[in-house]
């Protein structure tokens, strides 16, 4: 999983930076993606301690709201955000395995594998590159990556069938 996920980010990386885009804006998008992907937990560990920060403070009105306290909290999430995925698995009392694969490859596809395809199969229709090797290699292993996903999200969780 960790190798076809590497190899997803590394040839979308290749992707980028050796082919023409129709426009500034899709190029733009498609670096997002990219860091987006490798920021995701980080982004999602803040969002939730604001999230969680704003109920303490101004709706149960349990702790006083102190800046400095704040901001070095939200700098170790930072640091610390591949622990986003451990840390929910404490909460919620999943089984480790199941719930690192699931939480891995749903963050991957979402904020990586699918907006890439897309990106790319524009990409390749506007500039009519879909007989360039490297352009298939990069869309079919985006495919291959959330159709593994589906698998492995079905295969892990038969409760929800």
């Amino acid at each position: 999983m960790s190798f076809l996920s590497l190899w997803d980010i590394t040839t979308d990386i290749c992707y980028i930076s050796s082919r023409p885009m129709v426009n500034s804006f899709i190029w733009k998008l498609s670096i997002f993606t990219v860091v987006l992907n490798i920021l995701g937990p980080a982004i999602i560990l803040i969002f939730g301690y604001i999230f969680n920060t704003f109920i303490h403070v101004c709706i149960f009105k349990v702790q006083k709201f102190n800046p400095s306290e704040f901001l070095n909290e939200v700098v170790s999430l930072c640091k610390l955000s591949h622990s986003f995925v451990f840390k929910s698995i404490l909460e919620l009392n999943i089984q480790k395995k199941k719930a690192i694969y699931r939480v891995a490859c749903l963050i991957h596809i979402t904020f990586e594998s699918f907006p890439q395809l897309v990106i790319q199969s524009v990409t390749n229709q506007k500039l009519n590159l879909w007989h360039e090797p490297f352009g298939l290699i990069s869309i079919s292993t985006s495919a291959l990556m959330i159709l593994f996903t589906i698998i492995i999200v079905i295969k892990t969780d038969k409760y929800y069938l």
